[in-house]
């Protein structure tokens, strides 16, 4: 068993990109991230963003739709809950091009500790503690 690794984060507007390592974590210190990714190359419409939660499949229907100007996009979620993004443009006809690579995991917090059991094995792997401005 590894000992726990404690981090504190300061409350900050937190902006992620789609080609981050999934393995990487962030922590938010909010219930809200602004998630954000790279122009697409080519014709393009605007931006389908699909998320997943706490290890959910990735639904049919994208969680926000962007413009082709928009690359960036604001995500909610729960007090601990965790979750994963993908991003793909489409064209005028509707056609998605290819996704992009899955973030690495976002986990949600409302400025208090999370105890973070990442391989499953019932002790926590990583306490945050996240600190409001």
């Amino acid at each position: 068993m590894r000992p726990a690794r404690s981090v504190l984060l300061a409350g900050f507007a937190l902006l992620l990109f789609a080609s981050l390592p999934a393995s990487a974590l962030r922590v938010v210190p909010s219930t809200t991230a602004t998630f954000g990714w790279e122009r697409a190359r080519g014709p393009v419409a605007g931006y389908a963003v699909y998320v997943s939660r706490d290890g959910d499949t990735f639904p049919p229907v994208p969680e926000a739709v962007t413009g082709q100007d928009q690359t960036q996009a604001i995500l909610d979620g729960l007090p601990g809950e965790t979750i994963l993004v993908r991003v793909a443009a489409y064209d005028r006809r509707g056609g998605l091009g290819p996704f992009s690579p899955i973030s690495e995991p976002i986990v949600f917090s409302d400025g208090t500790e999370l105890d973070l059991d990442l391989d499953d094995d019932g002790s926590p792997d990583l306490i945050c503690t996240t600190v409001p401005r």
